[in-house]
């Protein structure tokens, strides 16, 4: 836990939606996320079980999806130059998609619809936390030979993501606690599937 004097709430630790961190839009910062995900599986890099983080993009560290997780906790060790960005949950559907019943927006909300997440930072909840339940822009995407849905690579597919993203700014330091859980019933698939991870952050100056 933090000994340094706490946020008024865990909120204060996080970028709005409406924000553009690192000069991009909050919105963006998904399809960047996902983007990333997609080179780590085409270069066979996606064993997290002893990595601190999913991926990076400059100074920001992707902490993983509950859907890919192998551990419960974690601690690791950042600067305060890094912020810290995750979805609780996310769906990506594009026209790669040969069964695709459904308009893109449908097709990521679908499943998103029956999904519940919790975080916390220092063991306070955020508040309101459906706020950070966003929607990209409609996108391009072009999937490279080995990808993770076996789809036809060299061809401009549309894509679109829907889901929960936390965005937390650089931190003071200290060390930090930060928990996140989904919960999410589908009676599409008659399926249930809860997940939660910890991460122990120290962090130091650079």
């Amino acid at each position: 836990m933090s000994s340094s004097t706490p946020q008024n709430n865990a909120n204060d630790y996080l970028y709005p939606t409406d924000s553009t961190p690192l000069g991009i839009d909050f919105k963006e910062w998904p399809i960047h996320y996902f983007n990333d995900y997609l080179d780590r599986f085409h270069n066979d890099a996606l064993n997290f079980k002893d990595e601190c983080h999913f991926g990076t993009k400059d100074s920001v560290i992707f902490l993983p999806s509950l859907f890919t997780v192998h551990k419960p906790e974690y601690e690791c060790d950042f600067t305060t130059d890094n912020s810290f960005f995750f979805p609780v949950f996310m769906e990506e559907c594009d026209d790669s998609t040969p069964f695709l019943n459904s308009d893109l927006e449908g097709c990521v909300k679908e499943n998103n619809n029956y999904a519940n997440g919790t975080v916390s930072i220092n063991g306070q909840n955020i508040t309101n936390l459906n706020v950070f339940r966003i929607i990209t822009n409609v996108f391009t995407i072009r999937y490279k030979p080995f990808n993770p849905y076996n789809a036809t690579p060299g061809i401009d597919y549309q894509a679109l993501i829907d889901g929960l993203f936390v965005f937390i700014k650089p931190l003071q330091q200290d060390r930090y606690e930060i928990e996140y859980t989904v919960d999410q019933e589908t009676p599409t698939f008659n399926d249930r599937y809860k997940s939660g991870i910890k991460y122990i952050l120290n962090i130091s100056s650079p």
